[in-house]
């Protein structure tokens, strides 16, 4: 009897998985040179002992240029170009909302696990800038991302790419109109959103 049930599931699920692979969405094909761009939402965080409602996270769009070559079908190297604008309500309402900025450029690395499905990983490290207008208070220093997304080729050499990010910097030495003041801030960004990659 437990034969019987051992073949029974044998002709059920073989099956299954052959109509499931063919279900499979085909992984992008890595050559040459590739370019990059996404949009979406992200959360940004500027850290200091003086930053008051700056050091709350403050949402806002984002977006992002990469370029690269890959250098085996399993890993591309590329330079990113990461941009957030967003701004908060003042504590006291006499004043002005004030929009912030942080921009940052990367040497990035990106890992296919498998060359079978779409699925990537990065990392990378670069300098990062952030900016809050109006007082002008600035920092900038080294930092690093890391990531993942999934490429959905949608037509020739041309994928959609869902992916989440963070970046970290490092502290760096704070500035109120160009002129430092004493004390040092970090800035931090998660980041959500949908890109589309040409291969």
């Amino acid at each position: 009897m437990s034969r019987f049930f051992v073949v029974l599931i044998g002709l059920t699920v073989l099956p299954a998985a052959d109509v499931v692979a063919q279900l499979t969405i085909p992984a992008p094909q890595h050559h040459g040179f590739w370019v990059g761009g996404g949009l979406g939402y992200a959360a940004t965080k500027l850290s200091c002992g003086l930053c008051g409602e700056e050091g709350s996270r403050i949402g806002g769009v984002s977006g992002y240029l990469r370029v690269g070559y890959t250098l085996t079908p399993s890993f591309l190297l590329g330079a990113e170009i990461d941009a957030w604008g967003g701004s908060a309500e003042p504590e006291d309402p006499d004043n002005d909302t004030v929009g912030r900025f942080m921009g940052s450029i990367m040497a990035v690395g990106y890992w296919y696990p498998s060359t079978r499905m779409g699925l990537y990983l990065k990392a990378g490290a670069g300098m990062v800038s952030y900016r809050a207008d109006g007082d002008f208070l600035t920092v900038r220093s080294f930092g690093g991302t890391v990531g993942a997304g999934f490429e959905v080729p949608v037509a020739n050499n041309i994928s959609l790419v869902p992916f989440v990010n963070y970046l970290d910097s490092a502290s760096g030495e704070l500035k109120l109109d160009g002129e430092p003041i004493g004390q040092n801030g970090s800035v931090s960004m998660w980041q959500l959103g949908v890109g589309a990659t040409w291969h």
